[in-house]
């Protein structure tokens, strides 16, 4: 006869009928298995990104790939494990043992030949000589009362899994802001440097005319000097926009986790303002229930208020059964002719552990302060990112309708007295003066619809809307 994992009884083996043999056999072919069970897979090939690269890519983008997130996943598996080893107390153990012994005292000799049935009582019991002992055994033991321990021991680690999953999703949030900040901030500095670059070729293009005019006497040296200091001052603007490009795009690549020499294609994408909400209070009552981190802190309270009760099941008294069924011989092997088993039940209670049990429930009591004291901290300071981002967007809003009135005005200035400079009518001063506000108004306005983004994104970070 052959079972199910392949092994046939040989004819010395033949006697071996019983369930512990059988047992073992079936262990070790599932030993010889489980290297197959737990074979590292194969590392996944990272994705392509995205060109061009819209804002809501991008953040999916950071998700999947940055090692902050990477890190807060294996936390949480770290949990999930925690949580199995918990509920594992729940169930019996069971367990295969092989005792071996050899001794030439009386007393431990006799007790063995007893054992394996093999006393004689003609022979001399004061000089037993050596005896070899081998015991096959399997043991089953269950826990069953431990004061509640286990119980809300099981549920503690359920409760640290969910917190930490509400710790991956804020830190997922603080990542798609950061993301939200660095694509923005990638997506006006090419802006920036085209404004900067018109500034140059604007200054370049009176530079030339004034030197024409210079060649021809109708103009002053002062005023080709004037303009050739101030394109001076344009390339180098042009100089530090270029390299603002440069850093907003290694900036955006190490959120996205990729190689910071990469050229980031952004899709164009129109500033569109949210409108101001409505009012502060909604927004608050918002946050409290939807931020991660406030849902995390009340999470890691609970779990800390079952910890306590855990610690407090050591005052109570255990319980527990067991089984032991074995053979004792002067010989390696299994047999059921001198096969034996114990069965019973164990109850005992700790009367004095030297004051462990108080300290282990005074620690759990200081845990379950120190995070009630956290949540008190979280609900704060969520209190204040809310009011904070609520007032900044309100500014920022109302500072980008002034920069975009004071853009249009310069930029018709700029035009007239361009115009007046040229007849003669306008002195090279009041033209560079222009020049300056006319520019110095695109970049603000420019400015301002950046932070409209990103003080949009902040507000629904704090209020737990997440992106907008």
């Amino acid at each position: 006869m052959t079972d199910a994992i392949g092994w046939r009884p040989t004819q010395q083996e033949a006697w071996c009928g019983l369930p512990i043999c059988r047992i073992l056999k079936l262990l070790g072919a599932i030993v010889c298995q489980v290297p197959v069970f737990f074979q590292a897979p194969a590392l996944a090939q990272p994705k392509a990104l995205p060109s061009p690269l819209h804002l809501e890519q991008a953040i999916a983008f950071a998700l999947e790939n940055n090692p902050d997130l990477e890190a807060a996943q294996a936390r949480i598996d770290q949990a999930a494990a925690a949580i199995r080893e918990a509920r594992s107390a729940f169930f019996p153990h069971l367990q295969a043992r092989l005792h071996y012994l050899r001794s030439n005292h009386p007393m431990v000799s006799d007790a063995l030949l007893v054992s394996q049935r093999r006393l004689d009582m003609t022979g001399d019991i004061n000089h037993p000589g050596s005896i070899a002992e081998y015991r096959p055994e399997m043991l089953l033991s269950w826990s069953l009362f431990e004061g509640g321990r286990r119980l809300m021991e099981s549920k503690a680690a359920r409760l640290a899994k969910e917190a930490t999953a509400l710790d991956k999703t804020a830190v997922g949030n603080d990542m798609a802001a950061s993301v939200t900040t660095a694509f923005y901030a990638l997506a006006e500095a090419p802006k920036a440097l085209a404004v900067a670059h018109q500034a140059t070729a604007t200054v370049a293009r009176e530079l030339e005319l004034a030197q024409s005019r210079l060649d021809h006497g109708t103009a002053l040296r002062s005023e080709v000097l004037s303009l050739q200091a101030r394109l001076e001052e344009a390339r180098q603007d042009e100089i530090s926009a270029a390299n603002a490009v440069a850093l907003a795009n290694t900036s955006l690549a190490t959120l996205l986790a990729v190689d910071t020499q990469t050229d980031l294609v952004l899709a164009q994408e129109d500033v569109k303002p949210l409108p101001v909400p409505p009012a502060l209070p909604e927004l608050l009552i918002q946050a409290y229930s939807h931020r991660p981190e406030l849902l995390a802190a009340s999470k890691n309270q609970e779990r800390w208020e079952k910890t306590v009760s855990a610690a407090k099941g050591a005052l109570w008294p255990q319980l527990d059964a067991f089984a032991l069924y074995g053979r004792d011989s002067n010989e390696l092997g299994l047999s059921n002719h001198k096969d034996n088993y114990m069965v019973g039940m164990n109850a005992k209670m700790d009367i004095f552990t030297g004051f462990a049990t108080s300290a282990k429930i005074q620690k759990a009591r200081a845990q379950l302060a120190e995070a009630q004291a956290k949540a008190r901290a979280v609900r704060l300071k969520t209190k204040k990112e809310v009011k904070e981002a609520y007032l900044n967007l309100t500014e920022t809003l109302a500072r980008r309708k002034a920069a975009a009135a004071q853009e249009r005005a310069a930029s018709a200035a700029l035009d007239l007295v361009q115009k007046e400079y040229r007849a003669g009518v306008a002195p090279i001063t009041r033209f560079l003066e222009a020049q300056t506000q006319a520019q110095a108004a695109q970049l603000r306005l420019l400015a301002t619809d950046y932070d409209v983004q990103v003080t949009q994104a902040e507000l629904h970070r704090a209020a737990g809307l997440g992106t907008p």
